[in-house]
């Protein structure tokens, strides 16, 4: 049976993260209800006016169908028993293994060679958005509609990069916000300064990521044939709020909408599928999905459903790291 977890994943993981009972961090929900608009570092170069309003975004007479959170993912009680002894251990793993990234991702305007930054409605908290990885960047540029390019920064001259955003009166930043639903946790700008602290945040990240994808593919695998549409639904949930950028989703899910009838997400499926390079290219092709027809789309899930589980770790398969 699948539950409906209604409070933050992340406080699940506050007692594993090394930064002390007086740690600033904060959880809020950034959905646009409404926030403020996305703005450059050119309005920010001294701390945010007390008065000043947020930019309201316009609004149809009918109002947006509501998103569901990324905070409320669906996982199975088997998991819950076993998901702090698990990420403890990974955590552990990761450290030790030194993994790290060469480069974070953030947006800049390009006119203005202005970082991009974000506010809350009161005005108090400036923040940039970084990111792990040019899917999740170009996802974020896509449903916000921002017209700004991908910037990236060397991990060992971020230190001095959060310098140029202290001093332009940037306080915070965001890893990985979520691009569909809006939830970020915000982290002081000062931690930027400090290598081990944003690699401990790092990881902290990556982590969650992975283990709550892992536990929500996991739970597809026995469903895939009495419940297409509940697994169509939980791995949407992991491309829009986890993981935008393990192309087997992308692949599943196009696979899984053509035998819903779903022609357009089918499509959609199948561009994004494409943008991970000649590997996924032109694995999707014509409109059958009878199993039996020569070229079906449906014949391809053995392949697609093997890859997604052998990149989740359930399945001991070499697999091929996507490009980008």
């Amino acid at each position: 049976m699948m539950l409906g977890l209604e409070d933050d994943v992340f406080d699940r993981f506050k007692p594993f993260e090394k930064k002390g009972e007086n740690s600033v961090l904060t959880s809020l929900n950034l959905r646009r209800e409404p926030a403020s608009q996305p703005q450059s570092d050119a309005n920010t170069a001294s701390e945010p006016q007390p008065g000043a309003k947020p930019a309201q975004e316009a609004h149809s007479g009918t109002p947006p169908a509501p998103i569901p959170s990324c905070l409320q993912i669906a996982i199975n009680p088997e998991g819950t028993l076993a998901l702090g002894k698990d990420f403890r251990r990974r955590s552990d793993e990761w450290m030790k293994s030194g993994q790290r990234p060469q480069v974070v991702l953030y947006l800049v305007f390009p006119q203005q060679g202005h970082t991009l930054t974000d506010s809350t409605k009161d005005g108090k908290k400036t923040i940039v958005p970084l990111f792990g990885s040019r899917w999740i960047a170009k996802a974020y540029l896509a449903a916000k509609g921002i017209q700004a390019v991908i910037a990236a920064c060397r991990l060992d001259g971020l230190a001095d990069q959060a310098d140029k955003w202290i001093a332009a009166g940037i306080n915070c930043y965001a890893l990985n916000p979520c691009f569909r639903c809006g939830n970020s946790i915000f982290y002081p700008i000062a931690e930027l300064q400090s290598e081990e602290q944003f690699l401990e945040t790092w990881c902290l990240d990556a982590i969650t990521r992975r283990l709550f994808a892992e536990i929500i593919v996991r739970g597809c695998q026995n469903q895939l044939g009495p419940n297409p549409k509940g697994v169509r639904d939980s791995l949407e949930r992991v491309r829009d709020h986890l993981d935008c950028g393990m192309p087997y989703l992308h692949w599943v899910i196009a696979v899984l909408a053509g035998m819903a009838g779903d022609m357009q997400a089918n499509a959609a499926a199948i561009v994004r599928l494409e943008e991970f390079g000649p590997d996924f290219s032109g694995k999707l092709k014509g409109n059958s999905f009878d199993f039996r027809e020569p070229g079906s789309q449906v014949a391809t899930m053995p392949e697609a459903m093997m890859g997604l589980l052998a990149s989740y770790g359930i399945l001991n398969l070499p697999m091929k790291p996507a490009a980008g």
